[in-house]
């Protein structure tokens, strides 16, 4: 009876690694039950014994089963490799051990039989029968189903049945209501005995086996296949879904204000069902607030929210979040020269190759075309172009601000471009005191919601609020009626090193200057210093069609760290990153993305126990700022918390008060940066109940932006004195030249505030 009894579990071993003739062998329940009937009734360690075990590289062949399921299958792991020791050794544990008939190297063997348990089910859904359990029975029979439906090691063997960890929760969800409903006597004596744990989770797993490959054998298939399109060589071949249709492909190429985003806009407003990708998420939340104001019902979904309208068909989203499983008809890619950036150009690639829409509209310069059309001919799909010029001419001013009285030469209509937070701030104070214009400020730290309100000040002629002073965080994203583009400097600080500005990047900003919908009939575009001046010239008179994006960026779905890592066990996640990597294959094409803030997180999060590989994953693709300690250090409390299931709310505190000085604000900064951490992570976080107070968290986020409103209007009226003198410390300090009529500031400071005075009450309310 004993050795009965370890087949089974034989059985059960050799079917794991049968998928890869699923259809023709797992695919039947005759089949399976068949060869288990075989397996207990006629000794097949017999056999076992005689099979051909290869080492080097080739499969584990059972002549038996193969003979069963007519023609047989090749044993080799999902995982990926083609030898699988562990069934050998399951075989010799089978003919070797003694034990006892209940468990086969320790594992408990399952009371009863999945037939048994759909069996018990049908009748109690039916009325007609069922196992009443008791409120003490019914307890521990959820605690061992809850037990099992979160243990990694319950994961990880679902993966070798090709059960990926995405629906690894909804199909053990599912397997827990037939537990439930189906229990058997003997099922629920022996989970009573052994409660949660690791011997309730080996009891419970041949069952999970044999019934999610009858009642997944779709999805299991589905996901076989892109293990065999692991390869990154490839990577239009792991989206199935894109490549069972014939797309069509529209290049919408033109420089800034050109026209070339409102006509694809057009096109997907007009379809019945669209998705259009934004590189940022105040561009996406542009798109929703213009679809949903012409009648468009559009729903949003970036990185911290989901604001999903009734019978919205239409969505707008980052294009990290784009989907690849939802099909549409229209779909609409934003700035497609992106493909190529180091960090982001992933999410590029990925929505290029995957999104599943019978025709793409792709907007930005020519700069990749070359490389679209060859990734496109590597799907076979068609391609055009429209190409597109500027409605308002660009003009370099021949003279820099340097030479005609520094930064009191501002004007009206005026954005003045430079690459910190501190000159920035530097240089509203010097404009403001010099010509006694009020100035807004945009930067990536501000939030979305910030930037939107200081974009629409600066578009008012009536809110007193005439000059912009921003980072290159204004080249995208915001619609400004900008007369002339100063950048206060052609060179960028790029976390460890000083760098001249791109000639894209110069082009994108200058472009900003002459909307067609402006007052202005033309953009101009200078420097403040004199020596930038043929450093400008040369980067916009550079030809679009010279430019040229080489490579495309590629990053691996999760899924495919998650089989490699099954490659190499005990490997650290830090490791893995680094090792994938190195050992990734990659098409001429193709670039491997940037990954030191992951490997940087990974590497702080290494010691946490009881994360899985996609929670790792998870934190380590959170949208944090590794230079920033505070918001870094709310990311590994938040780490810890979910790693030991413990409720974890956002835990921040709000001063009650606007801050009144610059240093103050930037605290605000952080805790939105730290609120938005909050709500990416809630949304994608796997285990319920953790990340608990979502209400809570977006209330605050609602508090931060209107205490930073009442905080921009505190500094202009409150502390004009304060930043005009650390203005002053910084120009004679750090930007010598800034301005040459410094003696004259008082008298400007006096001037400016006539015009303070001036302003209308309501424009300053609403800051």
């Amino acid at each position: 009876m004993g050795s009965r009894s370890q087949f089974s579990r034989v059985a059960w071993n050799v079917s794991r690694v049968l998928l890869d003739d699923q259809t023709r062998c797992l695919s039947t329940g005759a089949c399976w039950a068949s060869f288990r009937s075989a397996v207990s009734t006629s000794y097949l360690h017999l056999q076992c014994r005689q099979a051909e075990i290869e080492t080097e590289g080739k499969a584990i062949v059972f002549p038996n089963f193969a003979d069963k399921c007519r023609g047989g299958a090749a044993l080799t792991s999902p995982r990926g490799g083609a030898v699988v020791p562990w069934l050998a050794q399951s075989a010799r544990q089978a003919h070797q051990s003694s034990a006892e008939g209940s468990s086969v190297g320790g594992r408990p063997q399952p009371p009863c039989t999945v037939e048994e348990l759909l069996a018990n089910m049908g009748a109690k859904l039916k009325g007609s029968g069922g196992l009443s359990l008791t409120k003490r029975e019914k307890r521990v029979v959820k605690d061992c189903l809850q037990d099992f439906s979160s243990s990694s090691w319950v994961q990880d063997e679902a993966l070798e049945l090709y059960i990926k960890s995405e629906i690894f929760l909804q199909v053990t969800s599912h397997f827990k209501k037939v537990v439930r409903r189906g229990i058997t006597p003997a099922l629920r004596d022996a989970l009573m005995q052994v409660g949660p744990g690791e011997a309730s989770q080996q009891l419970l797993f041949p069952l999970f086996a044999e019934w999610v490959l009858k009642e997944y054998k779709d999805e299991i298939a589905n996901y076989r296949e892109m293990v065999k399109s692991v390869d990154l060589r490839l990577p239009h071949r792991w989206y199935t879904m894109a490549r069972s249709m014939k797309r069509r492909f529209i290049y919408h190429s033109g420089p800034t204000n050109s026209g070339k985003t409102f006509n694809a806009l057009q096109a997907l407003q007009s379809a019945e069902r669209g998705l259009y990708c934004a590189p940022l998420r105040l561009l996406a939340m542009e798109v929703y607030d213009t679809c949903n104001q012409q009648g468009v019902f559009c729903s949003l979904i970036t990185g911290q929210e989901k604001l999903i309208v009734p019978g919205a068909n239409h969505t707008s989203c980052t294009i990290e979040m784009a989907s690849t499983e939802s099909p549409v008809d229209v779909a609409v890619i934003d700035e497609i020269q992106m493909i190529g950036d180091p960090q982001r150009g992933w999410a590029w690639t990925r929505a290029l190759q995957g999104i599943p829409a019978q025709e793409i509209h792709l907007c930005g310069d020519s700069s990749a075309s070359s490389l679209v059309r060859q990734i496109v001919e590597d799907m076979g799909e068609d391609l055009e172009f429209q190409s597109y010029d500027r409605f308002t001419p660009l003009e370099v001013e021949a003279e820099a601000l340097d030479t005609r009285g520094g930064y009191a030469a501002v004007q009206r209509g005026d954005c003045v471009v430079a690459f910190s937070r501190r000159d920035i701030y530097a240089i509203k104070d010097a404009i403001e005191a010099e010509t006694g214009l009020r100035a807004c400020v945009v930067y990536g730290a501000l939030p979305p919601e910030m930037r939107r309100i200081q974009a629409r000040l600066f578009n008012d002629p009536n809110s007193g609020f005439d000059v912009m002073v921003a980072s290159d965080a204004m080249g995208m994203g915001l619609n400004l009626n900008i007369r002339r583009v100063v950048f206060h400097t052609l060179e960028k600080f790029e976390g460890t090193y000083v760098k001249p500005v791109s000639v894209s990047m110069i082009k994108q900003i200058s472009g900003r200057a002459g909307r067609r919908s402006s007052e202005w009939e033309k953009g101009l575009v200078t420097c403040f210093r004199s020596a930038d001046i043929s450093y400008l010239k040369e980067a916009l008179s550079v030809p679009l069609a010279d430019m040229n994006t080489p490579l495309a960026g590629i990053f691996p779905e999760f899924e495919h760290l998650e089989l490699f890592a099954s490659q190499v066990p005990g490997m650290s996640f830090p490791e893995l990153l680094v090792k994938f990597a190195e050992e990734s294959r990659l098409d001429g094409k193709y670039f491997f993305c940037k990954q030191d803030s992951l490997i940087e997180i990974a590497m702080l999060l290494n010691d946490l126990p009881g994360l899985s590989i996609r929670d790792r994953y998870m934190f380590c693709t959170a949208p944090v700022n590794t230079r920033d300690e505070i918001a870094t250090s709310y990311l590994i409390d938040y780490a810890n918390k979910y790693c030991r299931s413990e409720p974890c709310s956002l835990d921040i505190k709000l001063v009650e008060k606007p801050p009144e000085t610059i240093e103050d604000l930037r605290e605000l900064e952080i805790l939105h940066q730290v609120t938005s951490l909050w709500l990416s992570l809630e949304l994608r976080a796997k285990k319920e109940g953790v990340f608990v107070g979502r209400e809570d968290a977006e209330a605050a986020a609602r508090r931060i932006i209107s205490l930073m409103r009442d905080s921009f209007a505190n500094l202009s009226k409150q502390q004009q004195e304060r930043q005009l003198q650390a203005a002053q410390k910084l120009r004679n300090q750090q930007m010598p030249g800034l301005s040459r009529q410094l003696h004259t500031s008082l008298s400007r400071r006096s001037r400016f505030s006539e015009r303070q005075e001036a302003r209308p009450a309501a424009a300053l309310a609403g800051v």
